[in-house]
């Protein structure tokens, strides 16, 4: 375990634990709650669902020489996390079992987390989100109800809605839990292409969880949580010519008209 660093909060009022899959925005997440001075109470890191009859069922190792090499590679990274400078913030990190496992569940119960904070994970049972005493927060790449589901920064410029974040409770449904916070992405230093947006949204919204959660570190309790009244239809993986026509008009300037537009309908956070 690393020491904390110059600043850091060591005696917590809340008991914060952050679950990810250990990808780049849980590394991200975990590195501004650093920076906030926030340690969590552990790390629990989701085993990869690809060794779920390897290793969870006993199933004969010979099994491994199923999985891809690139997938095994994936693996590896997730299952040596204590190797990873990357996941390394001061606090315990504990590799678990695949998402709603009962390991996991197991995991968690031990942790007895005040606050639940997803670092980039699938959709959690009720039984998991029942854990935390106050709840689970996620934050969404997108502006929601409007934006909800998969691909959602192309389908937020094929929908006109402006690019941004949402900080949300999580329920058991799909980015349906009451909004705490959202916030436009600052479109001013950011090359106007969809890679580029969809970069930055990553950065900017590991932020903007960091920030809610400080803030809900220092009250002691969650911003109020308003429920979402309204049901978009969910966003599926887009084709290569949809995210082509999304880039298109990010190009043309059109991200920064929806900026603007809802700018003063939707005031940053």
């Amino acid at each position: 375990m690393t020491s904390s660093p110059p600043g850091a909060v060591r005696d917590l009022p809340l008991r914060v634990v952050v679950l990810t899959v250990g990808g780049r925005f849980g590394v991200l997440a975990l590195r501004a709650l650093r920076a906030r001075g926030i340690i969590p109470q552990g790390v629990v890191v989701e085993a990869h669902p690809a060794l779920r009859d390897c290793f969870h069922k006993r199933t004969p190792a010979g099994r491994l020489a199923e999985i891809p090499l690139a997938l095994m590679r994936s693996i590896w990274r997730r299952l040596r996390p204590r190797l990873r400078r990357d996941l390394r913030v001061g606090a315990s990190v504990i590799v678990s079992g695949p998402l709603d496992s009962a390991r996991m569940r197991e995991d968690l119960d031990r942790l007895s987390p005040d606050l639940l904070v997803l670092g980039g994970v699938g959709i959690l049972s009720q039984d998991l989100l029942s854990i935390p005493r106050l709840g689970t927060v996620n934050v969404h790449l997108a502006l929601l109800p409007w934006v909800r589901g998969n691909d959602v920064i192309a389908h937020s410029m094929l929908r006109d809605v402006a690019i941004g974040s949402t900080c949300h409770l999580v329920d058991a449904g799909i980015d349906t839990g009451p909004i705490l916070t959202r916030r436009l992405l600052d479109l001013a230093r950011v090359e106007a292409s969809l890679a580029a947006i969809e970069e930055a949204s990553v950065v900017a919204a590991a932020e903007h969880l960091a920030d809610v959660v400080q803030q809900t570190v220092g009250a002691g309790r969650l911003p109020v949580a308003v429920p979402q009244q309204e049901r978009f239809p969910l966003c599926r993986f887009l084709d290569a010519a949809a995210r082509a026509e999304a880039d298109r008009r990010i190009r043309a300037g059109h991200a920064r008209t929806l900026f603007e537009r809802w700018a003063t309908r939707l005031p940053s956070s």
